[in-house]
């Protein structure tokens, strides 16, 4: 699990693991080669990450050394993640790839690609169920369209 646990990503799904009966590999110390080691040797299908940490999956060939055939999604959260990196890396591993989008004050994500869309660069897929997002004007606070800069406002169920 390459997210820092300190970090709201890294914190929020260690617990939610747990609860889904995940197993799950945590290390006190993380690299790309001990990344591509645990998923040939534990079978990995499932890796969370962050954009910084995604870069290094399309750097070099060291992919080439190990069996990660067994790897079927990544999932990303944390910052924007860059399109052409998230391509790079579906090209790379023939993986599902899906964004999501949230906030520390949230607990989790608001905004999320489910399991069975397609990636769309520059989305991070359909408001989360029991949530409500609007994007508002930032002096005025009117509610703005679609494809305008504003502030986003976040409801979870009432």
């Amino acid at each position: 699990m390459p997210y820092p646990m300190g970090h709201i990503s890294g914190s929020s799904i260690l617990p939610l693991q747990l609860c889904l009966g995940v197993k799950l590999i945590i290390y006190s110390d993380f690299t790309v080669d001990l990344l591509f080691r645990s998923i040939e040797k534990y079978r990995i299908t499932f890796l969370p990450t962050f954009p910084s940490f995604g870069r290094k999956l399309i750097e070099g060939d060291l992919c080439h050394k190990y069996d990660l055939s067994s790897l079927k999604g990544v999932n990303t959260g944390g910052a924007a993640f860059p399109a052409n990196i998230a391509l790079a890396i579906i090209d790379r591993y023939h993986v599902q790839f899906r964004e999501g989008y949230g906030m520390t004050e949230y607990l989790f994500i608001c905004r999320g690609t489910a399991v069975d869309q397609p990636y769309i660069p520059g989305s991070a897929g359909p408001v989360s169920p029991g949530t409500e997002l609007k994007v508002v004007d930032l002096h005025t606070g009117a509610t703005l369209g679609p494809n305008t800069d504003g502030e986003l406002c976040v409801r979870g169920n009432k």
